[in-house]
């Protein structure tokens, strides 16, 4: 009986230890998605706004062949 005790302490023990593991290593996913999703936003936003800078210089550039053409 002692040495049943002993072997149900023991799996008890161990599946504590793996449910702390478990709650840590969650997190540390949890905390790797966040990040990803943190780099995606800004390279989105970086791509919108070399898309914005972009045609901001193409009107700029139409602007600016139309001054070219009245002053001709």
């Amino acid at each position: 009986l002692l040495d049943l005790q002993e072997k149900l302490h023991q799996a008890q023990e161990e599946q504590r230890c793996v449910q702390v593991e478990k709650v840590r290593v969650e997190e540390e996913l949890k905390t790797e998605i966040t990040s990803a999703k943190q780099e995606a936003q800004r390279l989105r936003e970086l791509r919108e706004g070399a898309e914005n800078q972009r045609s901001r210089q193409k009107y700029t550039d139409q602007e600016l062949e139309q001054v070219r053409t009245l002053l001709r």
